[in-house]
């Protein structure tokens, strides 16, 4: 069994996201990705991962079957529903791939899931993107997850995931951008990025799909 099966193993049972165990090592979520996916065959942070997922190195690298005293425990139970609880279901789409300007490839895959704050419960047409770059900073940072509405459409302002249509016809995946609404005409959009500030001009028929990302006081609920 590879390090990264029994890294997603383990996260899956304790009931974390790629994101809460980035943070619980002190590496990015594109780190564990990494990982879980075989891009990265081994971390030198194995120790801080096997503490973070209540297990032994030893066991992640297979060198033993034995999950050691923590890892014997049954998976933790979900919690008992409360206001305050976040069911972890929103799917996070699109794999970071890093390139010469686009933030991802949106290729539309599930590739982890983070939890739903109270104020989107009753949306369903919702999914998250781990940022990645800097493009946007100090908005967003490496690694934070963006949660995006899929059937509200942006308005001038607001923050927005822009899904290109692929290269080429061979491609089913598109080039995804992380930035703000700054024009729309009926024939091009312009949006603006922070770092280096620019904005950035996009034909209409070059664009497949435009998300309006969901703002921070609309998450919980304010």
């Amino acid at each position: 069994m590879a390090i990264g099966d029994r890294v997603k193993e383990r996260r899956t049972a304790l009931g974390l996201s790629q994101a809460e165990l980035a943070q619980r090592v002190g590496v990015t979520q594109q780190a564990i990705n990494n990982l879980e996916t075989g891009i990265s065959a081994k971390s030198r942070h194995i120790v801080e991962i096997a503490d973070a997922l209540e297990t032994t190195p030893a066991y992640l690298e297979s060198k033993t079957d034995d999950p050691g005293p923590f890892g014997l425990r049954p998976a933790r139970l979900a919690p008992v529903p409360t206001a305050n609880y976040m069911p972890q279901d929103v799917p996070v789409l699109g794999q970071v791939v890093g390139g010469d300007d686009a933030d991802f490839e949106f290729n539309g895959e599930t590739i982890d899931y983070i939890r739903r704050p109270n104020g989107i419960s009753r949306m369903r047409d919702v999914f998250g993107l781990y940022t990645t770059g800097s493009s946007m900073w100090p908005k967003f940072e490496e690694g934070e997850p963006i949660y995006v509405s899929a059937s509200r459409p942006p308005a001038i302002g607001d923050y927005v995931v822009v899904e290109l249509h692929p290269a080429d016809e061979a491609s089913r995946n598109g080039p995804g951008y992380i930035k703000r609404l700054k024009k729309r005409t009926p024939t091009k959009i312009v949006v603006e990025q922070f770092n280096p500030p620019k904005d950035i001009e996009f034909d209409q028929d070059q664009i497949k799909a435009i998300f309006r990302v969901i703002p921070l006081a609309e998450l919980v609920g304010v």
